[in-house]
């Protein structure tokens, strides 16, 4: 059974590549977490409006959206494994940009870029996710969303801290990139090598019938409200955190 589910046989046990994929979604929420923690602080340094935020802020989903033929193509040419690994560290590569922007069209074009990153380790590692789920033979997909989610606390609490001495996005993206980038490094060798088989000839695009559509507009409500809760715990950190100035 744990040999059939994939299109090559396992080389370790199934539990290690469960710790390994569920590092990676660790590893994907920190990073998402860790810019979440500091939009205020961005906010505050360009001088932008809470309307001109709501602006910049639409850059993510952008390159997320502008991600997703590429990314599904990627997958299935080169498999999850390597597409997590280069996603993994590009969205790594991409936080300290973020810090380094000093006008509201750098900004954006870092978050272009950001959130391009971000889709395609999102679909990487959501795949190596199914393919686990394959091996173990029952649902287990909760406990990887799950990690991200907890991630998401733990990357409000770093930028808590971080804002509460004083310390500028820009080495706080830097330290936090460090982390990700080896923690990918040191999961690669663990990752599932090869994905679900999958039928040659399917085609890349399709429509998707009334049942999907609807599952798929509860998936995005439910990401949605995960991602607004987690800049939320982002911006209460910031505010309530705030350093306090004395002339």
């Amino acid at each position: 059974m744990l040999t059939s589910t994939l299109s090559s046989p396992l080389l370790r046990p199934r539990r290690t590549y469960r710790i390994a994929v569920s590092a990676t979604f660790l590893l994907q929420g920190l990073c998402f977490s860790t810019w979440a923690a500091r939009i205020p602080t961005m906010q505050q340094q360009l001088g932008l409006s809470d309307t001109e935020l709501g602006g910049v802020l639409l850059a993510v989903p952008v390159g997320s959206m502008a991600s997703l033929p590429l990314s599904g193509w990627l997958v299935a040419r080169y498999g999850s494994r390597q597409l997590t690994v280069l996603g993994l560290l590009l969205y790594a590569a991409f936080l300290p940009l973020l810090g380094l922007a000093t006008t509201t069209p750098q900004l954006m074009g870092a978050l272009v870029l950001f959130g391009l990153a971000s889709n395609m380790a999102n679909i990487s590692v959501n795949t190596q996710a199914v393919g686990v789920e394959a091996i173990y033979g029952k649902s287990i997909m909760a406990s990887f969303h799950g990690l991200w989610s907890l991630a998401g606390f733990a990357g409000a609490a770093i930028g808590t801290f971080m804002i509460a001495h004083s310390i500028a996005p820009l080495p706080h993206f830097l330290l936090m990139a460090a982390v990700v980038i080896t923690g990918v490094l040191l999961a690669r060798p663990y990752l599932l090598p090869a994905d679900a088989p999958r039928e040659a000839d399917a085609p890349i695009f399709v429509l998707p019938d009334k049942s999907l559509l609807l599952l798929g507009v509860l998936a995005f409500c439910s990401l949605l409200c995960e991602v607004l809760c987690s800049i939320g715990a982002g911006y209460t950190s910031a505010r309530l955190f705030r350093p306090i100035r004395t002339s």
